[in-house]
């Protein structure tokens, strides 16, 4: 036999063993319904198999479920159908421009995290945010909504079926609201997201006996129409926070010296610390329009009976007390000036120079201030900061001119020395640095069982030893 008929007769003998394998290629249909959560977890995967003209439920001994060709063919008209639905439809839930005109106060209230406050005017300016067009775009992102954290859904089919469709089709969705929207739909190569609600209705008539972890989410009997309209969790993100903002500036606006004094800074933001309900604190971040030493003030003005109790004037005078002590250590200066993105920031608490006055300031600062020996009491708080990222916290006095940094964050490129330092001081991690003005520094590690420790800290210190400074 020649080499040309041997290889003829090889290649004709693979092609006949290669079609009945192609054409034996299962038919078939996978549902897949999964959730997975902190605390359990939940799979069903079910695959049907194709017997004449049905699909019969794999591996229960001809027991299982039956799903008719006509119920598929439905369900792929349902899927067809559902391509053409690729934007949200609000009026399918019942949200129209006469329901939101209808229930535009509910929705004001709702997100308004202080009951008890006047936003009036705060509403006024952010009124189209209760406006139709918005409140279509949070109930898009409510029936969109998917947990990346902590909570995993998941719901598939997949049907490969030339007789059905030439191509495989998969209908799948991650979504754990109300129908899951929106479904993916993948027709071979090509996809689509859908809107529909039809669409979840047959996938669920799969299955009849609700055991699958998701069922309870197709057919939207978790939908929330009424309680829409008064849903916290959705209208104080969606604009709670503004409202905060607007109504924090018209209280800064009010405020004794606003126009003489107040005109010196620029509010960049504003919002309330504490019990949303009950405010503790009016926070405001402050740009002076003439910067200086200082490129930015954060402001913690206490509230009491819902009004702001520190006036501008007050302020002003703790900005001027910061302004010079920051200049009394140019080397502040060279560190803001080695990056664009470098800025200054003291803050104002009350009568206070600092963040967290009293206790905190007893336990975690004054123990390395006395160590060092330094004048006065650190009584003014400076945060270097890059962009949004705090870089160190240094602490000041107007009677002393070293400077005593607490915390240093390494920055990758920096170009000054202190983008270079690590540091966290702690009371069972004492260790601190001291920088003179021309900023000359030394690093030194407080005695574990200094008596300018806390009494915790030192009984810590002696039973567990000191911990590494790996910040």
């Amino acid at each position: 036999m020649s080499i040309r008929a041997f290889l003829t007769g090889w290649l004709t003998a693979f092609i006949v063993l290669l079609c009945p394998a192609k054409a034996q290629s299962k038919e078939e249909l996978v549902l897949t319904d999964r959730s997975q959560g902190c605390t359990d977890s939940k799979s069903l995967v079910t695959t049907f198999n194709k017997v004449g003209d049905n699909y019969i439920e794999a591996n229960k001994n001809g027991k299982g479920r039956v799903l008719s060709r006509k119920q598929l063919l439905d369900l792929l008209t349902a899927i067809e159908e559902a391509k053409s639905q690729s934007t949200f439809n609000p009026e399918s839930l019942g949200i129209t421009p006469q329901s939101v005109n209808l229930h535009t106060i509910i929705m004001q209230k709702a997100a308004c995290h202080q009951s008890n406050s006047d936003y009036s005017k705060a509403l006024q300016k952010r009124k189209e945010a209760f406006q139709y067009p918005a409140v279509v775009e949070a109930a898009r992102l409510k029936m969109s909504f998917r947990d990346c954290g902590t909570q995993h859904v998941q719901y598939k089919l997949v049907i490969k079926d030339p007789s059905l469709h030439a191509e495989t089709i998969e209908v799948s969705s991650s979504h754990e609201c109300p129908w899951m929207l929106p479904w993916t739909i993948r027709t071979g190569d090509t996809k689509c997201s859908t809107y529909s609600t039809t669409l979840p209705l047959k996938l669920k008539a799969l299955d009849p006996c609700v055991k699958g972890p998701n069922q309870n989410l197709l057919d939207g009997a978790k939908y929330w129409q009424q309680d829409f309209w008064s849903d916290r969790l959705l209208w104080s993100y969606q604009v709670g926070f503004q409202l905060d903002q607007a109504l924090g500036i018209e209280l800064l606006e009010a405020l004794p010296g606003a126009l003489t004094v107040g005109k010196n800074y620029t509010v960049t933001k504003c919002s309330f610390a504490a019990d949303l309900s009950k405010p503790h604190f009016l926070l405001a971040e402050l740009a002076p329009v003439d910067r200086g030493a200082i490129d930015c003030l954060l402001w913690q003005n206490q509230i009491n009976r819902g009004q702001p109790v520190f006036t501008w004037e007050q302020l002003h005078d703790k900005f001027k007390l910061c302004q010079a002590a920051v200049k009394e250590h140019p080397w502040l200066e060279e560190w803001r000036k080695s990056n664009s993105e470098n800025q200054i920031v003291c803050t104002v608490t009350g009568q206070s120079c600092v963040l967290e006055p009293g206790k905190n300031i007893d336990e975690f600062i004054l123990p390395a201030w006395r160590d060092a020996r330094l004048s006065g009491k650190p009584e003014i708080e400076v945060t270097l900061r890059r962009g949004r990222f705090t870089c160190g916290i240094i602490y000041l006095s107007p009677l002393e001119k070293k400077s005593l940094v607490v915390l240093a964050m390494p920055q990758a490129g920096g170009k000054h020395w202190f983008d270079q330092e690590k540091l966290s001081f702690h009371p069972r991690n004492p260790s601190y640095m001291l920088v003179l003005a021309d900023g000359t520094k030394e690093r030194r590690a407080m005695n574990p069982l200094s008596p300018s420790l806390p009494q915790w800290a030192r009984q810590d210190n002696k039973k567990y030893g000191i911990e590494k400074d790996d910040y």
